[in-house]
């Protein structure tokens, strides 16, 4: 009986483990890049719930960190610098592009790509598909002809701003004063929203609290900057903060189709190398057989059947000195020179 309790005790340990390896790998922006120094998202996930820092991966940033640390109940640390620098929009900045009239079609940026962004076939032009590229640069390397390059996204461009606050309010946000708590932006607020609680959560990003206070419902109509005393720009920080939600709501569902078309690839290539791997030939007893590849076969006695000897050498060598001198006893230099005029004079005969 105490057997079987510490059993059952162990495989809900490993079930709890692995249903947060789950929950933290979901949160992971499944761009596959390895800046975080593991091959992947998963990896990093199982480390992460083994006690691994959780400020590694520059693609996910502070949003990524920020809810890691609520899901870990741990402080939310800065992106750590020896890994890069954070990312700002919800698409990569930066993505793959090949030199098409370069590309010799070797195939092996395809083989790098985790999540098949890239189109061609061997020995045939390449091109990425930048809807599909995570930015993870590393079918940089593999090139042997040196023709990707990493570029400005246009996505990417466009929805990098950091800041949405016009230069001509700038004068007003510096005019601004400590919000009293008077109540007046509530009172105002056609949708019946909560203003001093929105703006309070703003300024520490706390995003959950601001979707439980229906943030998303507020049509930034201004009444509530009209009536406030302190003169706070309410509407651009609920305009700010409304940015950020969207902008998560694309990084997790765009990390959503990559972790697909990771787990895609993955069965892709593991169907490829089952399908290498069933059959090799091996020689023993002098006979030729098929072998299964789990077994491993004797590699010498394979190599001393199929490596001909010196000896064995001498004899083919000599074997075909004699079929040469038995072709060149019949040859006449003089017939070959008649032959060879012969046929020069059909042909000009011919174009006559």
């Amino acid at each position: 009986v105490g057997l079987l309790l510490r059993w059952i005790g162990i495989m809900h340990r490993l079930q709890q483990q692995h249903s947060l390896i789950e929950l933290i790998n979901a949160e992971l922006p499944q761009t596959q890049c390895g800046q975080c120094s593991y091959p992947g998202c998963l990896p990093y996930a199982c480390a992460i719930a083994k006690g691994e820092a959780i400020n590694k991966c520059p693609p996910g940033g502070t949003h990524t960190i920020r809810r890691l640390s609520r899901l870990l109940n741990e402080q939310a640390e800065a992106l750590d610098p020896a890994h890069g620098s954070p990312q700002h929009t919800p698409v990569p900045a930066m993505i793959a592009s090949i030199r098409e009239d370069e590309c010799i079609g070797c195939t092996k940026c395809i083989v790098a790509c985790p999540v098949d962004a890239i189109l061609g076939a061997p020995k045939l032009m390449h091109t990425v598909i930048a809807e599909h590229c995570t930015g993870c640069d590393l079918c940089v390397e593999p090139c042997p002809v040196d023709c990707i390059d990493m570029v400005m996204s246009p996505a990417g461009n466009d929805s990098n701003r950091e800041s949405t606050i016009p230069k001509t309010k700038l004068s007003q946000a510096s005019r601004e004063l400590a919000c009293i708590r008077c109540g007046y932006c509530a009172e105002v607020c056609p949708e019946n929203l909560l203003p001093q609680q929105l703006l309070s959560h703003s300024k520490v990003g706390d995003m959950e609290a601001q979707l439980q206070l229906s943030l998303i419902n507020c049509t930034e109509c201004g009444d509530c900057e009209q009536v406030c005393p302190s003169n706070i720009g309410l509407v651009e920080h609920f305009r700010n903060s409304k940015l950020v939600l969207t902008n998560e709501t694309l990084v997790s569902e765009r990390s959503r189709v990559w972790q697909q078309q990771f787990e895609r690839f993955q069965e892709r290539r593991g169907r490829q190398q089952s399908a290498v791997q069933v059959w090799i030939p091996s020689i023993k007893d002098n006979t030729t057989g098929l072998s299964i590849l789990g077994s491993t076969p004797d590699w010498s006695e394979t190599k001393s059947k199929l490596v001909p000897s010196n000896r064995q050498k001498a004899n083919v060598m000599s074997k075909s000195d004699k079929v040469t001198n038995d072709a060149h006893a019949g040859f006449s230099r003089e017939q070959a020179q008649a032959e060879i005029a012969a046929a020069v004079a059909r042909v000009k005969q011919k174009r006559d």
